[in-house]
């Protein structure tokens, strides 16, 4: 019997090599964090409350990249998002520090009235602000995508 492999697997397992030791050439700084807020997944629905994490590492000055994985249980549909993350910090020194994202992955949707699974793409981006003191960072973000109209969300980072 041949065994089938579904993108959301393979978007997992991509996420982890990327994220090994050797895998970038600049490791001596990133960020930790976790996130919640809300999400329109469609037009028709209500905003969903979403939470999640991420770990993002430093590739350049004001570069960052790492996976994020983050859930939205809705009222009729349930998500799991897997995605990569870019971001790109306009500036870098100083306490507020403003960022641009951009993202792309998979995600795997339940739709909890005839109980179907489905998996799709993921892609979108977006503005965000840093407050930071000394290591912690709060994060608010905004994103726009082709499957979240739009994605609000709040959080905090720990610098390493």
């Amino acid at each position: 019997m041949k065994s089938k492999s579904n993108p959301f697997q393979m978007m997992l397992v991509f996420l982890a090599l990327a994220c090994l030791p050797g895998g970038l050439q600049a490791q001596d700084k990133g960020e930790i964090g976790v996130f919640a807020g809300g999400v329109k997944m469609f037009l028709d629905e209500a905003i969903a409350p979403h939470i999640g994490g991420n770990v993002l590492l430093s590739v350049r000055r004001r570069i960052m990249i790492g996976p994020e994985i983050y859930l939205a249980p809705g009222d009729r549909f349930r998500r799991v998002n897997v995605v990569g993350r870019f971001e790109y910090s306009l500036y870098d020194k100083g306490a507020l520090r403003p960022y641009v994202v951009a993202a792309g992955g998979f995600f795997r949707e339940l739709d909890k009235q005839i109980d179907y699974v489905h998996y799709e793409e993921l892609y979108g981006g977006g503005l965000g602000l840093k407050i930071r003191i000394k290591r912690l960072e709060l994060v608010s973000e905004a994103m726009l995508g082709n499957n979240e109209l739009p994605r609000l969300s709040f959080g905090a980072r720990f610098a390493f």
